[in-house]
């Protein structure tokens, strides 16, 4: 597994800064490859930061509008900013009802699936970023996050095939004492697919129905090749195998297959 990143970098501490400044009591949630780097790092390197705001859209963009050195560029996306060192955010009003609804209708009449917003909220941990209070979701709901959006703008989305493969790859480490624990060690499944059978077990525990029937989608339609490109071996098979570990653990069948390679 690549070493998590503990710390932000400068420019990304900053505007998490300003966007507390601008809105002290909202619930910051950090999304995307920023919050999965806080778990595992990811093989790519990205140049932006997503966040969910607890607001509705009526209040939105409100004080974020009126940051000294801001740039909002809702001409190409209305949730998109840039900072005055040039970072690039994307922040979602994610508001009570928001979530409620799964979806985000903008004025525009663009509409942006948000399911799994809701459970990212609720469960998320609470966490102190060099004074800044932050929400960070657990692996699970990033993952749920993930499938969510990659289904809602499939052949924008390439690069979430990637994060999932990672997380699909690297959700336990090789001697996490998961490995041995009795709902693993049920079937004969490989050491390397029982991290993301456990990724499984752990995200239907958290599933609503609508959320089920999201990744049951995902796992029918999600191309074999699955974020080939990103897997740390170079000789990595056929990422089908995690993908099928994973359904297995989601849907509660004992794995007491190897998922060949062949």
């Amino acid at each position: 597994m690549v070493a998590r990143k503990d710390t932000l970098r400068t420019e990304e501490l900053s505007a998490l800064r300003q966007v507390r400044g601008a809105l002290p009591e909202a619930d910051i949630l950090l999304v995307g490859a920023v919050a999965i780097d806080r778990h595992i790092a990811l093989a790519r390197q990205t140049d932006d930061m997503d966040l969910a705001i607890g607001i509705e859209l009526e209040d939105f963009p409100g004080p974020l509008g009126s940051i000294h050195g801001w740039r909002h560029d809702q001409a190409r996306a209305e949730h998109r900013f840039f900072t005055e060192c040039g970072l690039q955010l994307d922040i979602i009003p994610a508001g009570a009802s928001i979530r409620e609804r799964g979806m985000i209708r903008w004025p525009s009449g663009f509409e942006m699936s948000l399911v799994g917003f809701d459970v990212a909220f609720r469960r998320a941990d609470r966490v102190d970023l060099e004074g800044v209070r932050v929400l960070c979701p657990a692996l699970p709901e990033l993952l749920l996050l993930k499938i969510a959006a990659w289904l809602d703008r499939r052949h924008e989305r390439q690069k979430d095939l990637g994060d999932i493969a990672v997380l699909l790859r690297n959700y336990l480490e090789d001697d996490h004492e998961r490995h041995w624990h009795d709902e693993i060690q049920a079937g004969a499944l490989d050491h390397d697919l029982q991290g993301a059978y456990a990724l499984g077990l752990d995200l239907r525990r958290i599933c609503e129905a609508r959320h089920i029937k999201l990744v049951h989608e995902f796992c029918s339609t999600a191309p074999a090749n699955l974020g080939a490109h990103v897997w740390i071996d170079q000789d990595e098979p056929d990422a089908r195998r995690f993908l099928d570990a994973f359904r297995a653990g989601f849907d509660g069948i004992v794995a007491t297959v190897s998922f060949s390679r062949e």
